[in-house]
């Protein structure tokens, strides 16, 4: 038998293009409408999209990421495990899968994905 599943209570549920991204809410310290000043990286780009405003999180480290939208869910679930193969190619930002809204969405480290865009891709640009 494996370990137990983890629990992740309390998720921001976002879109990006037509993808699903879901990060922790205790990573997350403010929601703010799109602010080019901020010069957070754009989570469309991961998804070979054109950069386009939306909301920003914002980390409590100050790290930022800009998704199209974004859905506050309350409940309890629990947190898939990623596949090992996924480790290296993800650099740690993905934490594991969870099942919401009858669909899996990949749940994010919000800093490590954010550093993992600014590493990858220009800064968001409107």
């Amino acid at each position: 038998m494996g370990p137990p599943a983890r629990v992740v209570d309390g998720l921001l549920l976002c879109r990006s293009g037509g993808n699903r991204l879901a990060f922790p809410a205790r990573q997350v310290v403010a929601v703010e409408a799109y602010d080019p000043v901020l010069e957070a990286p754009n989570a469309r780009v991961a998804f070979s999209l054109a950069p386009t405003p939306g909301r920003t999180l914002i980390a409590e480290s100050g790290e930022a990421v800009i998704v199209d939208e974004v859905l506050v869910h309350q409940e309890a679930l629990s947190l898939l495990p990623s596949p090992a193969i996924a480790g290296g190619a993800t650099a740690g930002w993905l934490k594991g899968f969870i099942s919401a809204r009858d669909q899996l969405w990949p749940v994010l480290d919000l800093a490590d994905f954010s550093r993992y865009l600014r590493q990858t891709t220009p800064a968001e640009v409107a």
